[in-house]
């Protein structure tokens, strides 16, 4: 799994500043970060996957729904699943 910085993320969703990205985390539009020594990533899957669903014209239902599943395969990774549940 590739992380980008948060920075990599605003960019690729057009240049947003870090509230509109903070707002879109809390609106479940984006997943958590990752944070590594104090720095927050993305997974680069998780962006692109988000990234080509709005460009296939997604609503943002559509990517709370996505946001979720990611979430929950990440969860099942951490447990050593290797699926959702």
């Amino acid at each position: 799994m590739r992380l980008i910085p948060s920075r990599v993320t605003r960019e690729r969703f057009g240049g947003i500043s870090t509230m509109s990205e903070w707002r879109r985390r809390r609106a479940g539009l984006l997943p958590p970060v990752v944070t590594i020594n104090g720095r927050n990533f993305d997974p680069e899957h998780e962006v692109d996957a988000i990234l080509a669903a709005y460009a296939a014209g997604a609503t943002d239902d559509d990517i709370k729904a996505m946001v979720s599943r990611q979430i929950e395969e990440r969860a099942a990774a951490a447990a050593g699943t290797g699926e959702a549940a």
